[in-house]
Protein backbone atom coordinates (compact mmCIF):
# COMPACT_ATOMS: atom_id res chain seq x y z
CA UNK A 1 0.00 0.00 0.00
CA UNK A 2 1.71 3.54 -1.11
CA UNK A 3 2.07 6.47 1.84
CA UNK A 4 0.25 9.51 0.60
CA UNK A 5 2.09 11.80 2.76
CA UNK A 6 -0.10 14.52 1.78
CA UNK A 7 -2.97 12.85 3.68
CA UNK A 8 -0.58 13.28 7.06
CA UNK A 9 0.48 16.59 6.43
CA UNK A 10 -2.52 19.15 5.07
CA UNK A 11 -1.33 22.25 5.05
CA UNK A 12 -0.26 24.17 1.57
CA UNK A 13 2.71 25.32 0.85
CA UNK A 14 3.19 29.07 0.92
CA UNK A 15 3.62 30.77 -2.45
CA UNK A 16 7.16 32.23 -2.84
CA UNK A 17 7.62 35.80 -1.65
CA UNK A 18 11.25 37.77 -0.95
CA UNK A 19 10.07 37.49 2.84
CA UNK A 20 9.41 34.62 3.25
CA UNK A 21 12.75 33.29 1.35
CA UNK A 22 14.81 35.53 4.14
CA UNK A 23 12.90 34.03 6.67
CA UNK A 24 13.99 30.41 5.89
CA UNK A 25 17.45 31.58 6.12
CA UNK A 26 18.73 31.28 9.65
CA UNK A 27 19.10 34.24 11.75
CA UNK A 28 18.74 36.46 14.72
CA UNK A 29 14.71 36.58 13.52
CA UNK A 30 14.97 32.56 13.66
CA UNK A 31 12.66 30.87 16.07
CA UNK A 32 14.39 29.03 18.60
CA UNK A 33 12.86 25.89 17.76
CA UNK A 34 14.17 25.91 14.72
CA UNK A 35 17.63 27.25 15.61
CA UNK A 36 17.74 24.08 18.06
CA UNK A 37 16.38 21.43 15.25
CA UNK A 38 19.60 22.75 12.97
CA UNK A 39 22.01 22.28 15.93
CA UNK A 40 20.62 19.02 16.94
CA UNK A 41 20.90 18.06 13.21
CA UNK A 42 24.64 19.48 12.99
CA UNK A 43 25.57 17.38 16.13
CA UNK A 44 23.99 14.28 14.56
CA UNK A 45 25.91 14.90 11.21
CA UNK A 46 29.16 15.51 13.13
CA UNK A 47 28.65 11.91 14.54
CA UNK A 48 28.05 10.49 11.45
CA UNK A 49 30.67 12.09 9.18
CA UNK A 50 33.23 11.95 11.79
CA UNK A 51 35.68 15.07 12.57
CA UNK A 52 37.84 15.96 9.82
CA UNK A 53 40.94 14.47 9.66
CA UNK A 54 43.39 16.74 7.41
CA UNK A 55 40.25 17.07 4.27
CA UNK A 56 37.33 18.16 4.48
CA UNK A 57 34.01 16.05 4.91
CA UNK A 58 32.00 16.37 1.50
CA UNK A 59 28.24 15.64 2.39
CA UNK A 60 25.65 15.63 -0.76
CA UNK A 61 22.46 17.28 0.00
CA UNK A 62 19.69 15.87 -2.05
CA UNK A 63 16.14 15.82 -2.20
CA UNK A 64 13.12 13.42 -4.51
CA UNK A 65 11.84 16.80 -6.16
CA UNK A 66 11.82 19.82 -6.51
CA UNK A 67 10.58 22.69 -4.10
CA UNK A 68 11.21 20.35 -0.93
CA UNK A 69 13.73 23.16 0.92
CA UNK A 70 16.64 21.18 -0.55
CA UNK A 71 18.90 24.64 -0.73
CA UNK A 72 17.75 26.30 2.44
CA UNK A 73 18.44 23.39 4.34
CA UNK A 74 22.20 23.13 2.38
CA UNK A 75 22.10 26.89 3.66
CA UNK A 76 20.95 26.37 7.04
CA UNK A 77 23.24 23.66 7.88
CA UNK A 78 26.51 25.73 6.19
CA UNK A 79 25.70 28.51 8.34
CA UNK A 80 25.27 26.18 11.62
CA UNK A 81 29.21 24.04 10.83
CA UNK A 82 30.12 27.65 10.48
CA UNK A 83 28.68 28.82 13.51
CA UNK A 84 31.51 26.68 15.37
CA UNK A 85 34.22 28.24 13.64
CA UNK A 86 34.97 25.17 11.29
CA UNK A 87 35.87 26.36 7.92
CA UNK A 88 32.95 25.80 5.64
CA UNK A 89 32.12 26.05 1.63
CA UNK A 90 28.85 25.79 0.40
CA UNK A 91 29.04 24.25 -3.84
CA UNK A 92 25.88 24.95 -5.90
CA UNK A 93 26.09 21.66 -8.06
CA UNK A 94 22.47 22.26 -9.73
CA UNK A 95 23.58 23.11 -12.96
CA UNK A 96 20.26 23.14 -14.77
CA UNK A 97 18.21 24.92 -12.24
CA UNK A 98 20.43 26.78 -9.56
CA UNK A 99 19.02 28.58 -6.65
CA UNK A 100 22.06 29.48 -4.32
CA UNK A 101 22.74 32.49 -6.04
CA UNK A 102 18.82 33.76 -5.46
CA UNK A 103 19.49 33.47 -1.64
CA UNK A 104 23.01 35.11 -1.72
CA UNK A 105 21.25 37.62 -3.78
CA UNK A 106 24.44 37.86 -6.51
CA UNK A 107 24.19 37.41 -9.82
CA UNK A 108 24.90 33.99 -11.47
CA UNK A 109 27.74 34.64 -13.85
CA UNK A 110 30.36 32.57 -12.76
CA UNK A 111 30.56 29.76 -10.55
CA UNK A 112 30.98 25.78 -11.04
CA UNK A 113 30.14 25.01 -14.61
CA UNK A 114 32.70 27.79 -15.29
CA UNK A 115 35.18 26.40 -13.38
CA UNK A 116 34.43 22.36 -14.77
CA UNK A 117 34.57 24.34 -18.34
CA UNK A 118 38.03 25.55 -17.90
CA UNK A 119 36.94 29.50 -17.94
CA UNK A 120 37.42 30.29 -14.26
CA UNK A 121 39.69 29.01 -11.38
CA UNK A 122 38.10 27.90 -8.13
CA UNK A 123 39.84 30.68 -6.33
CA UNK A 124 38.53 33.07 -8.62
CA UNK A 125 34.68 31.99 -8.16
CA UNK A 126 34.90 31.38 -4.40
CA UNK A 127 32.86 33.97 -2.58
CA UNK A 128 32.42 34.84 1.29
CA UNK A 129 29.28 34.76 2.02
CA UNK A 130 27.42 37.38 4.98
CA UNK A 131 26.32 34.07 7.31
CA UNK A 132 30.21 32.92 7.87
CA UNK A 133 30.68 30.57 5.00
CA UNK A 134 32.40 30.40 1.31
CA UNK A 135 30.04 29.66 -1.68
CA UNK A 136 30.83 28.81 -5.50
CA UNK A 137 27.83 29.82 -7.25
CA UNK A 138 26.60 26.70 -10.09
CA UNK A 139 27.74 29.86 -12.50
CA UNK A 140 25.62 30.04 -15.80
CA UNK A 141 23.83 26.70 -17.38
CA UNK A 142 26.50 25.07 -19.84
CA UNK A 143 24.77 22.92 -22.37
CA UNK A 144 26.24 19.28 -20.74
CA UNK A 145 25.53 19.37 -17.11
CA UNK A 146 25.89 15.58 -16.94
CA UNK A 147 28.93 15.34 -18.83
CA UNK A 148 30.72 18.17 -16.29
CA UNK A 149 30.17 16.59 -13.51
CA UNK A 150 31.79 13.32 -14.05
CA UNK A 151 34.35 15.04 -15.62
CA UNK A 152 38.16 14.26 -14.72
CA UNK A 153 37.82 18.20 -13.83
CA UNK A 154 34.81 18.20 -10.97
CA UNK A 155 37.04 15.20 -8.87
CA UNK A 156 40.47 17.76 -9.50
CA UNK A 157 38.32 20.60 -8.12
CA UNK A 158 36.87 18.78 -5.45
CA UNK A 159 40.06 17.48 -4.12
CA UNK A 160 41.90 20.51 -3.91
CA UNK A 161 39.06 21.83 -2.03
CA UNK A 162 39.03 19.68 0.45
CA UNK A 163 42.59 20.71 1.67
CA UNK A 164 40.93 24.32 2.56
CA UNK A 165 38.05 23.37 4.26
CA UNK A 166 36.78 21.32 7.05
CA UNK A 167 33.29 20.81 5.35
CA UNK A 168 32.17 20.74 1.91
CA UNK A 169 28.53 21.10 1.54
CA UNK A 170 26.93 20.49 -2.03
CA UNK A 171 23.22 21.76 -2.83
CA UNK A 172 22.57 18.55 -5.68
CA UNK A 173 20.00 18.65 -8.07
CA UNK A 174 16.57 16.44 -7.24
CA UNK A 175 17.53 12.80 -7.57
CA UNK A 176 14.50 11.51 -9.15
CA UNK A 177 14.54 14.11 -11.60
CA UNK A 178 18.05 13.96 -13.26
CA UNK A 179 21.13 11.82 -12.83
CA UNK A 180 23.36 14.31 -11.45
CA UNK A 181 23.06 13.63 -8.13
CA UNK A 182 23.97 10.29 -7.88
CA UNK A 183 27.27 11.41 -9.88
CA UNK A 184 27.90 13.43 -7.18
CA UNK A 185 27.07 11.40 -4.78
CA UNK A 186 29.77 9.03 -5.50
CA UNK A 187 32.31 11.49 -4.70
CA UNK A 188 30.66 12.82 -1.43
CA UNK A 189 31.40 11.23 1.94
CA UNK A 190 27.77 10.74 2.52
CA UNK A 191 24.06 12.13 0.98
CA UNK A 192 21.84 13.90 3.45
CA UNK A 193 18.20 13.11 2.01
CA UNK A 194 15.61 16.53 2.52
CA UNK A 195 12.05 15.25 2.76
CA UNK A 196 8.56 17.47 2.37
CA UNK A 197 5.82 15.59 3.14
CA UNK A 198 3.57 18.02 1.90
CA UNK A 199 5.52 17.41 -2.07
CA UNK A 200 6.28 13.52 -2.25
CA UNK A 201 5.23 10.18 -1.75
CA UNK A 202 6.73 7.66 0.05
CA UNK A 203 6.86 6.20 -3.39
CA UNK A 204 9.19 8.82 -4.35
CA UNK A 205 11.68 8.60 -1.55
CA UNK A 206 11.95 4.77 -2.23
CA UNK A 207 12.79 5.22 -5.76
CA UNK A 208 15.82 7.98 -5.02
CA UNK A 209 16.92 5.52 -1.93
CA UNK A 210 17.04 2.51 -4.56
CA UNK A 211 18.88 4.79 -6.67
CA UNK A 212 21.52 5.98 -4.51
CA UNK A 213 21.76 2.28 -3.18
CA UNK A 214 22.51 1.16 -6.62
CA UNK A 215 25.73 3.25 -6.45
CA UNK A 216 26.56 2.82 -3.11
CA UNK A 217 25.86 6.26 -1.36
CA UNK A 218 25.96 6.38 1.49
CA UNK A 219 22.66 8.08 3.01
CA UNK A 220 23.10 9.72 6.78
CA UNK A 221 19.88 10.05 7.64
CA UNK A 222 16.71 12.41 6.65
CA UNK A 223 15.68 15.65 7.06
CA UNK A 224 11.67 16.24 7.36
CA UNK A 225 10.94 19.45 6.47
CA UNK A 226 8.31 22.20 6.15
CA UNK A 227 5.98 21.12 9.05
CA UNK A 228 4.30 22.87 11.46
CA UNK A 229 5.20 22.44 15.22
CA UNK A 230 1.31 21.90 15.51
CA UNK A 231 1.22 18.98 12.81
CA UNK A 232 4.27 17.52 14.44
CA UNK A 233 2.38 16.50 17.75
CA UNK A 234 -0.52 15.79 15.60
CA UNK A 235 1.02 13.41 13.67
CA UNK A 236 4.47 12.67 14.74
CA UNK A 237 3.26 8.76 16.25
CA UNK A 238 1.51 8.37 13.10
CA UNK A 239 4.61 9.76 10.66
CA UNK A 240 6.84 7.95 12.19
CA UNK A 241 5.57 5.03 12.78
CA UNK A 242 4.31 4.88 9.00
CA UNK A 243 7.09 6.39 7.20
CA UNK A 244 9.71 6.86 9.65
CA UNK A 245 10.30 3.51 10.91
CA UNK A 246 10.73 2.19 7.50
CA UNK A 247 13.77 4.31 6.86
CA UNK A 248 14.62 5.98 10.11
CA UNK A 249 15.46 2.58 11.75
CA UNK A 250 18.61 1.92 9.13
CA UNK A 251 19.74 5.56 8.07
CA UNK A 252 18.74 7.58 10.78
CA UNK A 253 15.84 10.41 11.20
CA UNK A 254 16.02 14.23 11.54
CA UNK A 255 12.97 16.87 12.15
CA UNK A 256 12.98 20.13 12.07
CA UNK A 257 10.49 23.12 11.41
CA UNK A 258 7.96 24.97 13.44
CA UNK A 259 5.80 27.46 11.97
CA UNK A 260 9.29 27.48 9.47
CA UNK A 261 8.30 27.14 5.72
CA UNK A 262 10.76 26.74 3.32
CA UNK A 263 11.23 29.01 -0.02
CA UNK A 264 8.88 27.50 -2.72
CA UNK A 265 10.34 27.01 -6.50
CA UNK A 266 8.38 26.85 -9.39
CA UNK A 267 9.26 25.26 -12.42
CA UNK A 268 7.65 28.29 -14.53
CA UNK A 269 10.29 30.58 -12.44
CA UNK A 270 12.79 32.12 -14.86
CA UNK A 271 16.48 32.06 -14.30
CA UNK A 272 18.47 34.67 -13.66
Amino acid sequence: MKLNLKKLVSFKPKKKTTTSAEVAILDKNASFAVKEAYKSLRTNLIFSMGTPGGKAKVLSIVSSAPSEGKTTTAINIAISFAETDCKVLLVDCDLRKPKLHKYMKIKNTSGMSNILGGFSTAEQTIFKSPYGFDCILAGRIPPNPAELLSSDKFTETFDSLKDKYDYIFIDCPPVNVVSDALTISTYSDGVLYVVNPGIVLTSDVEEGIAKLEFVNAKIYGFVANAVDTFLKHKYTGKYRTRYGSRYGSKYGYYYYSSSYKAYEYKEDEKDD
